[in-house]
């Protein structure tokens, strides 16, 4: 509220944020009240037969369900690109299922890349991780690319991280 009595008196607001004409904004209006009309006319909530609804319905969650596939096919194959990326120049991307080996009890973990931290130079990345122990405890610690193993493209496995 300061800096905005500040930009005022500076003359910066009309700059900044320009007050919307009284004809931009009634065509707002307009088109939204057309877009409303049209929806009744269309049978929108009120009007139409019972099974015509119905049909509007049913389509309406067919697109919702290939608009849901369409958005998990695009982030699967965003994220299969990223990791591939990674590969090529010999480090691990963020949400990469891994397999883990803890050197205490010689046992291997499948895990999942959470951060990628280059603080010792770009050559020499370290990675957060998450995984599972066999009592469900849920761990998160930082290591090193050698106690890191890729596991293979899985592309359901992948959605599960990625939710």
């Amino acid at each position: 509220m300061v800096l905005t009595k500040l930009a005022e008196t500076m003359g910066l607001l009309d700059f900044l944020a320009p007050k919307q004409k009284a004809s931009a904004k009634r065509r707002k209006d307009d088109e939204m009240k057309r877009g409303e009309s049209s929806t009744r006319e269309a049978g929108g909530d009120r009007g139409g037969a019972p099974g015509e609804r119905n049909e509007r319905r049913a389509g309406a969650t067919e697109n919702v369900n290939r608009s849901d596939e369409d958005h998990r096919r695009r982030r699967l194959r965003v994220q299969l690109e990223a990791e591939r990326a990674a590969e090529r120049h010999g480090k691990l991307a963020k949400k990469q299922r891994v397999s883990y080996h803890h050197k205490a009890s010689d046992r291997r973990y499948e895990a999942v890349v959470v951060g990628v931290h280059y603080d010792d130079g770009p050559d020499h990345p370290y990675y957060t991780i998450k995984y599972s122990k066999e009592n469900d405890e849920e761990m998160e610690k930082q290591t090193t690319p050698d106690r890191l193993e890729r596991l293979p493209w899985n592309e359901d496995a992948s959605w599960e991280i990625m939710k």
